[in-house]
């Protein structure tokens, strides 16, 4: 099982733990488009629903937050049930927190400092819980939680407040618009710059609150070259500063390959070029139709190991995950902390 999967288990084994009935993967009502995570009912027949989240960060992004509560207060009026619940595997901001309990008064919010205090009253998932808040954070400093006393019966009974109208959100979302859009260009040199449009209108929508300074076709300082696009790093999350302090990168250069074909070694020296370290530019992310083939990924931990400039190749299954993720309110940088961390960890001498 993957992380969130592996997380999911684990609250799904804590809430029965703790005396409550918990539901996975149930189907949407009707009219609805998000299908909760999670189903609770306590014993007294009191009944929550929402959805389940881990980030590879120390903190849970603000922005992610308010998408996240803003759906489990959709499904927790469209099921019916007394109490949305988010369960979230990493730190929220006191701040954020309170801001959108204003919000949405009917939502709890479980971190993972919540988690904490329930964990430890069942030692069994000890391990399990800390294996994987560690496994979340390969570019972070693992924080010690918190436990904060919790009382989940208390919760999800206590007197509900009369909600709020909430704003029309269309079934169809941006994410799934672009995922279809993209898939529908053809391959080749002659759709190449539809598909290079497509692609930064992509990114944009997936990186907004992470990246800035948007350049696309930028040229070098001698005209020789072009950049696909140019980006500047301005993000919370841990696996971005990372990029930029340890890999010192703070400007991104994407390229975009609209081949029929997996892209080979070639590709992956020409983007190199473009990368200068001593520029804060070390790292370039090529997004190619079918993914690079087994030459290009060795090429990619080559130039790796020997100038320390870091080449992510992504395909479009790549990209379509990370636009689900954003649209559902899912960690979309989960993607690259995945290929970064297996390509150091495959690395050799």
């Amino acid at each position: 099982m993957d992380l969130e999967d592996r997380f999911d288990e684990l609250v799904f084994q804590l809430f029965r733990a703790e005396g409550f009935h918990a539901e996975s993967k149930a189907g949407p009502p009707a009219g609805l488009r998000w299908s909760p995570h999670l189903l609770i009912r306590s014993r007294t027949g009191a009944t929550a629903v929402g959805g389940t989240h881990i980030f590879r960060s120390r903190t849970m992004p603000a922005h992610a937050l308010r998408s996240s509560a803003l759906q489990a207060e959709y499904m927790r009026r469209a099921w019916p049930a007394e109490r949305g619940i988010l369960v979230i595997g990493n730190k929220v901001e006191s701040r954020v927190h309170s801001e959108v309990k204003s919000l949405f008064p009917n939502l709890l919010i479980y971190d993972i400092d919540n988690l904490a205090f329930l964990v430890s009253k069942h030692p069994a998932l000890g391990s399990t819980f800390e294996d994987i808040t560690r496994e979340a954070l390969p570019f972070s400093e693992v924080a010690v939680p918190q436990p904060l006393e919790t009382n989940m019966e208390l919760d999800i009974s206590s007197p509900l407040t009369p909600p709020a109208c909430l704003p029309t959100i269309l079934k169809e979302t941006k994410g799934s618009d672009l995922c279809k859009e993209i898939n529908a260009i053809p391959m080749g040199r002659a759709d190449a710059e539809k598909f290079e449009e497509k692609m930064v209108e992509a990114l944009r929508y997936i990186f907004d609150k992470d990246l800035t300074a948007w350049s696309p076709q930028k040229p070098s300082d001698t005209k020789l070259s072009f950049y696909d696009l140019v980006v500047r790093v301005a993000s919370e999350h841990d696996f971005w500063n990372a990029i930029v302090s340890q890999f010192r990168s703070r400007y991104i250069v994407f390229e975009f390959k609209n081949y029929g074909a997996k892209i080979k070694q070639t590709q992956i020296y020409t983007t190199e070029k473009y990368l200068f370290c001593t520029a804060l530019r070390s790292m370039a992310i090529i997004i190619s139709r079918n993914g690079a083939d087994k030459n290009a990924l060795a090429a990619a931990r080559g130039v790796l190991r020997d100038s320390g400039k870091l080449l992510v190749n992504l395909d479009i299954q790549d990209l379509c995950d990370m636009l689900h993720r954003k649209e559902n309110g899912d960690d979309h940088n989960s993607i690259l902390v995945e290929r970064v961390d297996d390509m150091l960890m495959r690395l050799e001498r």
